[in-house]
């Protein structure tokens, strides 16, 4: 990334997570992706008086571990993680790779068994990252790197891709930082409006969905990721969803894309999927098991309204489509699937009776 990365590293390092004097910054990442924003950031870093130190991983690594490295040297490796983690203060997560796909094929070399057991190791390291997040001792950002290898992935050139990224970190605005900082207080007004509420409607061409939330709404404001630009919840009760949804952009899943994709839920669970292409991985995902078996329905386990007014057309890519102004998305879990779709104008989302959304935007 050629455009804008000086300006990137300076909104993660003063904006995202706030560098100050003494703080250890520990910088993840590819550094084969993703070397200029390694350099920047170790630069920024130092300027504001911080410890800049950095786990470097490189490229085919990951698979090569998949393959050779036992259950003790994968738990060597999760402990020494954990070491360095414990030692940081600021964490910045570089969420790029030449080849987002040298994984593909791990099963022909791995057993399943072997891939979940290491798998459930390496999530002790994320569980550490959000405890200590949450705790407000860890200060966390992720951030999403184009890359050659992606920009191949999503189907578009580098420099779209770039261009995307570019727009949607507010990168090619005068003062980064101070547009986040008015989107992030905008937000802070939208936030307090929904919280307490119960009872919500979200009515519009594409979407007829009621449900219910029973927690706090979130603010995506960029402190954690970027791009960013979202108000959600995790908190949807879960047998209160009902209505129906139509997706305006394909669902992407594990390669696969989905278009045309409509739900139908009834008392929280998915009854009826429905799809232009791809209906039998469609019926599998929502209804069966990995063995074929039936299992419970699916349930959403969060909704989100999309605030990013600067990001442009849809990539295909879940972490930025889904901050798209004027769009809502869905969340499934286990395994996770977020799915998006237009509001059009006169599309209106209410609480406990009150609008709260139209014209595609929070009226709040």
């Amino acid at each position: 990334m050629h455009t804008g990365v000086e300006k990137l590293a300076q909104l993660i390092t003063s904006y995202c997570v706030e560098v100050g004097k003494g703080d250890k910054v520990l910088i993840d990442g590819d550094p084969t992706a993703a070397s200029l924003l390694h350099i920047y950031l170790h630069e920024e870093i130092l300027k504001a008086g911080g410890v800049p130190f950095h786990k470097l991983t490189l490229g085919d690594c990951d698979f090569l571990n998949m393959v050779y490295a036992d259950t003790s040297q994968y738990e060597a490796f999760v402990q020494d993680d954990l070491r360095i983690l414990d030692n940081a203060d600021v964490f910045i997560g570089i969420e790029g790779s030449v080849n987002p796909r040298r994984l593909d094929r791990v099963l022909e070399k791995v057993e399943v068994e072997k891939i979940l057991r290491l798998n459930r190791i390496s999530r002790v390291v994320r569980a550490e990252t959000y405890k200590r997040y949450e705790a407000g001792d860890l200060r966390v950002c992720y951030v999403e790197y184009p890359t050659d290898g992606t920009a191949q992935q999503l189907g578009c050139s580098l420099f779209e891709y770039e261009k995307k990224i570019v727009q949607a970190c507010f990168l090619d605005t005068e003062n980064p930082t101070e547009t986040w900082r008015a989107l992030a207080e905008r937000q802070e007004e939208v936030v307090p409006a929904l919280a307490g509420r119960r009872k919500f409607s979200v009515r519009g061409k594409n979407v007829n969905l009621t449900f219910e939330v029973n927690g706090e709404w979130i603010s995506g404001n960029g402190r954690k990721y970027l791009p960013d630009g979202e108000v959600y919840t995790d908190a949807v009760v879960q047998d209160s969803v009902n209505g129906k949804i139509a997706f305006s952009y394909p669902g992407t899943f594990e390669k696969k894309e989905i278009p045309d994709l409509e739900l139908r839920f009834d008392g929280g669970r998915v009854v009826e999927a429905s799809a232009s292409a791809q209906r039998e991985f469609v019926e599998k995902y929502f209804f069966e098991d990995r063995d074929g078996e039936k299992e419970e329905p699916l349930f959403m386990g969060a909704f989100g309204v999309g605030t990013n007014y600067r990001m442009g057309q849809f990539v295909g890519c879940a972490n930025l489509d889904e901050k798209r102004g004027g769009t809502i998305h869905i969340a499934f879990r286990s395994p996770m699937w977020v799915l998006t779709t237009d509001m059009e104008e006169d599309a209106v989302i209410k609480a406990d009776g009150d609008v709260v959304y139209e014209g595609r935007r929070f009226s709040v």
